[in-house]
């Protein structure tokens, strides 16, 4: 999650209530699509909200990627902001440098040669890192069928997605001012959340 830092712990724990609350009384979690839905409509009511005083703004500050794992659909990317945007990818970068990011992913996207095998069935999902106002985040598919056909960034193992990754994120924090600290590398997959390493950005 990116953003003001206030604004984004406040969200991250009002879904997670959220999250628990519905986990106890109906006794089943929230998939990542259910998160990023309801993170939507509650961001997007905040801003309606403050927009209808004339001559005031909502003040948001919120980006955040939304990654989960469900047996029926498999891996699942969401990107939402504090518009009240949500949407469904294999990719995301978000936060002040995400620009700077793209431009790694695009660039190993473009040079990953068509005769590395299509990817199996099972897949994962990296992304890095979590901190907010620090380092921008980053997240792609690892060996995931659906994102075999929509980026070549499919095809990558998972050593060379993590790479990827942290490479992406280390060179936004060198263009952009406001980026910066420690990665946080995690792996989302069927098992759970695992978090594969932290290093520093410099």
């Amino acid at each position: 999650m990116a953003g003001g830092a206030a604004d984004c712990a406040f969200w991250i724990r009002y879904i997670s209530r959220v999250a628990k609350v519905n986990e106890y009384r109906y006794d089943t979690n929230l998939n990542a699509k259910a998160i990023a839905r309801l993170l939507s409509a509650e961001l997007k009511k905040q801003k309606q909200k403050v927009s209808s005083k004339e001559g005031q703004d909502d003040g948001l500050s919120v980006g955040t990627m939304v990654a989960g794992w469900a047996k029926a659909e498999g891996p699942s990317l969401f990107y939402v902001d504090s518009s009240g945007a949500c949407i469904e990818g294999d990719m995301f970068c978000v936060g002040s440098g995400a620009q700077f990011a793209y431009a790694i992913l695009d660039s190993v996207g473009t040079s990953i040669p068509s005769e590395i095998p299509a990817p199996s069935t099972t897949a994962e999902t990296v992304a890095s890192p979590l901190p907010t106002d620090t380092t921008p985040a980053t997240a792609l598919p690892l060996r995931s069928s659906k994102s075999h056909r929509t980026s070549v960034l499919g095809r990558l193992s998972a050593e060379q997605a993590i790479d990827t990754a942290v490479r992406a994120v280390r060179h936004a924090t060198y263009r952009d001012g406001y980026s910066g600290g420690y990665i946080n590398v995690l792996v989302v997959n069927a098992t759970g959340i695992h978090h594969i390493k932290r290093v520093d950005s410099r």
